[in-house]
């Protein structure tokens, strides 16, 4: 069947309602300041903070797979993808060790003591406060996906990708319990960093991929 007769779920062409208001103040990030420069559009505000929740919730376990590989050209890439990203979403504290975590890979000093865990704490202090803090996202609270469901998830978010839309969070999450047992943390990291990026093309390639990986 071809890509474009997927079928995708109504709930999943369209930006979710927003429940509730969002808090003034969020633990880790200058809401203010991105209130500004987002002219006070808090419908958008929430999807960029819910975007990135979804984008570095697994951040960590990423990062701490290249580092026991020594893969110090992956750690740079994870590093510096969260490096812009805080300051995009005025995560100043995330953005500052990221920054001197960089510094320090880019000059060959290695991994030096208390640079991992600095950016680490920072980034969890932001990723805590946004699971407590920003308002629940309709449906959810869903089921697991059944084994059975998951080649129709995956076909799903490639409908979407070849229409060159954008991707729900709920059908992220959907797509991130499907495929993390059956591919490698570093092929799933790409497919969503393309994703996040808006690189329709390059996400299709690496979700294809995946399908292969999922076949097999």
């Amino acid at each position: 069947m071809n890509s474009m007769d997927w079928q995708v779920r109504p709930e999943n062409q369209r930006l979710p309602a927003i429940p509730e208001a969002l808090p003034l103040m969020i633990d880790g990030l200058d809401l203010e300041q991105m209130r500004l420069r987002l002219g006070g559009d808090d419908e958008v505000l929430l999807a960029i903070l819910r975007q990135f929740l979804c984008d570095f919730d697994s951040w960590q376990a990423s990062f701490e797979l290249e580092r026991r590989q020594l893969n110090t050209g992956a750690m740079l890439r994870l590093v510096h993808t969260l490096k812009g990203t805080a300051a995009n979403v005025c995560a100043d504290q995330v953005h500052v060790a990221a920054l001197a975590l960089e510094t320090a890979l880019r000059h060959g000093e290695g991994l030096k003591a208390g640079l991992v865990q600095d950016c680490e704490a920072a980034l969890q202090q932001v990723l805590n406060a946004l699971r407590q803090q920003l308002p629940p996202e309709p449906g959810s609270g869903s089921c697991p996906i059944a084994p059975d469901q998951a080649l129709l998830v995956v076909q799903e978010v490639a409908a979407l990708l070849h229409r060159r839309r954008r991707v729900p969070h709920l059908l992220q999450q959907e797509l991130r319990a499907t495929v993390a047992p059956l591919v490698s943390v570093e092929q799933l990291e790409a497919l969503f960093q393309h994703m996040s990026a808006f690189e329709f093309k390059n996400a299709q390639q690496a979700l294809t991929e995946i399908q292969e990986c999922m076949s097999t």
